[in-house]
């Protein structure tokens, strides 16, 4: 008497060619990749630049990156660009010349966020209510951060007491994970 066990394979149905139909094929599945940027970090640091002059106002963040912790006051990219450029007029030279090109970054960073800001605020869509024209939302590309303090794995903390403010500049995409809370050095 012959063997009835059968495989896997020979109970399912084929198609004309002998192989099975496309929906019985083992199916490859791609691992979810994480986004490149985080969107909700972006948001925050999007937040912050929006609603900035009109709320001066940080937020205490703590971020991982490159196997050390970076930790300070998460502030908008023009009130960054204020500080850096407040500190380097005060340098000696050639501070004061960087310092005339830093303002003139801050000036575009804010006029585009302001663009963008007013859009928003005629359609509540990012789109020009006289033109029709769609532009992209402002999106932050990298985090900003004053009072900053470094934190490397067995080493005492790194941090300034001396003025001028501590400031921080950093890829969001080089960011891998943060808390909304800022470390203190002691």
């Amino acid at each position: 008497m012959a063997d009835k066990t059968t495989t896997e394979q020979e109970s399912q149905p084929t198609s004309q060619e002998g192989k099975p139909p496309k929906a019985a094929q083992p199916q490859k599945r791609e691992l979810g990749r994480a986004p490149s940027e985080d969107k909700f970090l972006q948001m925050l640091c999007g937040f912050l630049d929006r609603t900035y002059p009109e709320a001066k106002w940080g937020l205490g963040i703590t971020f991982s990156t490159g196997g050390m912790l970076v930790s300070g006051t998460l502030i908008s990219t023009q009130w960054y660009f204020e500080q850096l450029t407040e500190q380097l007029s005060k340098m000696p030279p050639p501070g004061g010349t960087i310092a005339i090109g830093t303002e003139k970054f801050r000036e575009s960073v804010m006029k585009q966020i302001g663009e963008t800001k007013g859009k928003e605020e005629n359609t509540g869509e990012g789109e020009s209510a006289d033109e029709g024209e769609k532009k992209e939302p402002y999106s932050a590309h990298y985090a900003h951060l004053m009072n900053v303090k470094f934190f490397v794995p067995g080493e005492r903390p790194i941090e300034s007491n001396k003025p001028p403010t501590p400031l921080w500049r950093g890829r969001i995409t080089e960011i891998q994970g943060f808390m909304l809370a800022s470390l203190s050095a002691s």
